[in-house]
């Protein structure tokens, strides 16, 4: 018996998930249901099986006949019994990879950091992406020197969770909107960010300065991995040196008396970025972004056909000569 392609119900998702005693933020009902109602999308459960065991399971959206990513704050669910090392393992995602191409007309997937090898997708036509984060473990290693001198001196700055959140939306939509990003786009990461705090999926580590809201961190909590993500930092004037570190600091004592153990700072590819979390001292990592596009790859395929016909006319009239 081969591999079988299977779309889960929510019921058949969630009992899956208890057998293979694998939870996550990012499988979990209420925060994909979140991007349903925002998004418009419709969520798919899917797994891989082999005489009746699962071998793969994964979560995407789809919208008509594409998979989607609705937002860069998304990574898929992925749980895979194989391990990485294992030449099955890729069998398992070239039959997933075949299905969907039969399904959908283009697919985008943002694959978590477990995912590390995104050959099963270039060898079945997709563009692949290599992309970076950081990811800071809540331990006692100290942060870089410079940060260390920082935190070190006194300041006027106080900190809250989970408060003002009128102040907190606003000063995240205004500053998303500095960014020209579209009004649609930061209406519906909002609308988004406010639901998943209703779940209890977001928290916010706010800094004040004479009670007035400076900047705040938006922080997506995975209670299952006991790991946070940093998809939202609310912009800190210049002239408020050394802010945006305290802010950090401050952000991780709480999460770890709150027992989280890593933080996924989001972003490490744009360099001013990528240069102030670094001293943090996290651990750099990579992931894959893949797009597949059906007519794309369909003219690529016709125009390398085109070139192997022009270059045996090319050579028989070599010949000829």
């Amino acid at each position: 018996m081969g591999f079988e392609y299977k779309a889960l119900t929510t019921a058949e998702w969630t009992k899956g998930l208890t057998a293979i005693a694998k939870q996550s933020v990012f499988a979990d009902l209420n925060y994909l249901e979140s991007f349903e109602r925002v998004y418009t999308v419709n969520k798919k459960l899917v797994g891989i099986y082999e005489n009746g065991k699962a071998l793969l399971l994964i979560s995407f959206f789809e919208n008509k006949n594409r998979v989607v990513c609705p937002n860069h704050y998304f990574f898929q669910f992925v749980w895979e019994k194989e391990d990485a090392l294992s030449w099955r393992r890729i069998m398992v995602w070239e039959f997933l990879i075949d299905e969907l191409k039969k399904r959908y007309s283009k697919i985008h997937f943002r694959l978590p950091i477990s995912v590390n090898d995104a050959r099963p997708f270039e060898w079945a036509g997709f563009k692949c992406l290599l992309k970076h984060t950081y990811v800071k473990t809540l331990d006692n290693r100290p942060y870089h020197q410079n940060l260390k001198r920082i935190l070190a001196k006194k300041h006027e700055y106080h900190f809250a969770a989970q408060t003002d959140f009128e102040a907190v939306w606003l000063k995240h939509q205004t500053d998303l909107e500095a960014f020209l990003l579209s009004t649609s786009f930061v209406s519906k990461a909002i609308t988004q960010f406010k639901e998943l705090k209703q779940k209890e999926l977001i928290t916010t580590y706010n800094i004040y300065k004479e009670h007035k809201l400076l900047s705040s961190i938006i922080v997506l909590i995975d209670r299952f991995e006991q790991k946070a993500y940093f998809p939202l930092i609310g912009k800190i004037d210049q002239s408020e040196s050394g802010a945006a570190a305290y802010l950090y600091d401050y952000a991780f004592s709480q999460l770890k008396m709150e027992e989280i153990t890593q933080v996924d700072l989001y972003g490490a590819n744009m360099k001013t970025i990528a240069r102030f979390k670094h001293k943090f001292e996290p651990e750099l990592k990579s992931f894959f972004e893949v797009k597949y596009n059906r007519r794309a790859n369909v003219l690529i395929e016709m125009k390398g056909k085109l070139k192997e016909v022009v270059k045996k006319m090319v050579r028989k009239r070599s010949l000829l000569w």
